[in-house]
């Protein structure tokens, strides 16, 4: 703009000088007349009017689009100018630093990629080096994630929890809930060693009161213990078994094997009233339908001992034909056996002495094939789980085709 002062006399700014003033409104001007020659005034101040003309005033207008964003999106930041001289010269500056590209912020438009809620500052000088100054805020979102690593422990073991907040006005506070097994609820990476399966949920606040929520879980292994109080009983007592579980999530059902000789299979503390020595199996399930298992035995004293008994089969029945296979089974035997020893008698009419010919710990049939004629004398052992034996014999004959 161009200012012209009228007036008379010896004066600072001369009569009908055309002065260059940076101002942006009408104003008074104040002066003093000084005499030819003279340093003091020698009759009054007065007002003069002064004449402003605000249709060339240099402005600039800094935009941005859009001027709120999600986290991670870019805005386009544009200077926009009202008069002023070209060329024009700019310089970008960010609060906080670092969302815009510093080998770019001297251009008339740039991309800028806050991370936060930022105040960008633009300045811009014309040809004639007149200033112009504006900002323009953008707007970031808040953004919220959650991990645990690892997210799912053993019982007794800690998994690391970390909440990461992008956008909004920074600093963030976090607050955890519940805050059971954490060393700290009020960081945003706390360590977690709860004693079953969880889910944690954090509050982020930022500067800006902006709230944002996320949970995140942490599974503990189900770990199953089984027990047996007393370990050892007679024939017609009982035993209390017992499933300690820790780990998991929720209420737990349960499923014992063999049910036999059990109160209930389906608790945690059944008792068991077992005929002969038994393993027990115990299977656990919590809400999430993790599972879990244990074994305990309950070993049978006293009563009678086991009793041998097998039965034989061919593919053509009795007579056996010379070649023909036999299969011999010990499923009629009695008792709790741990061992089933064959005397197959391979040669006719040989007594079951010596070693026998198979020896085995699970129950199964024994297939024979006899190749000589004559009658075969068959020997069954079987022993206990407490020692005891009992033996059956059963002659085959065998007869030619």
């Amino acid at each position: 703009m161009s200012v012209t002062a009228e007036g008379d006399g010896w004066c600072v700014i001369c009569a009908t000088a055309d002065v260059e003033m940076m101002v942006d409104r009408p104003f008074d001007y104040h002066y003093t007349n000084f005499p030819e020659n003279q340093r003091e005034p020698d009759h009054g101040s007065g007002i003069v009017l002064l004449t402003t003309d605000f249709t060339n005033i240099m402005a600039v207008t800094a935009t941005a689009t859009p001027m709120a964003i999600a986290p991670g999106d870019s805005t386009l930041l544009k200077a926009v100018m009202t008069a002023g001289t070209p060329p024009f010269e700019y310089r970008w500056y960010a609060d906080p630093y670092g969302a815009i590209d510093t080998w770019h912020d001297r251009q008339e438009s740039l991309w800028a990629y806050p991370t936060t809620t930022t105040t960008f500052s633009l300045e811009v000088w014309d040809d004639n080096s007149y200033k112009a100054y504006d900002t323009v805020e953008v707007i970031v979102g808040a953004g919220l994630t959650v991990s645990a690593s690892p997210d799912t422990i053993n019982v007794g073991e800690s998994s690391q929890l970390e909440a990461v907040g992008v956008g909004g006005t920074e600093p963030y506070s976090f607050a955890w809930l519940p805050t059971t097994g954490l060393d700290d609820a009020s960081v945003a990476d706390p360590i977690a060693s709860p004693a079953n399966t969880i889910e944690y949920e954090v509050t982020m606040t930022d500067a800006g009161s902006n709230v944002l929520k996320d949970t995140v879980e942490v599974v503990v292994r189900l770990d199953v213990d089984a027990s047996t109080t007393p370990s050892s009983i007679e024939v017609g007592d009982s035993a209390q078994l017992g499933a300690t579980v820790e780990g998991g999530k929720g209420a737990y059902t349960y499923a014992w094997t063999p049910t036999t000789g059990l109160s209930n299979a389906a608790i945690a503390n059944p008792w068991a009233e077992p005929s002969q020595t038994t393993q027990y199996t115990v299977e656990v399930t919590d809400e999430g339908q993790q599972t879990d298992s244990d074994t305990v035995t309950v070993t049978v004293t006293g009563g009678s001992g086991p009793q041998a008994c097998f039965t034989w089969t061919s593919a053509d029945g009795p007579p056996v034909e010379l070649y023909e296979t036999v299969t011999l089974d010990p499923a009629c035997s009695q008792g709790n056996i741990v061992a089933w020893e064959w005397w197959l008698g391979l040669s006719p009419g040989e007594p079951p002495l010596g070693e026998p010919n198979d020896s085995v710990s699970v129950y199964g049939t024994q297939p024979v094939l006899y190749w000589e004629l004559g009658p075969h004398i068959v020997k069954l052992r079987v022993i206990d789980d407490q020692g005891r034996t009992d033996e059956m014999l059963d002659t085959i004959d065998v007869v030619s085709k």
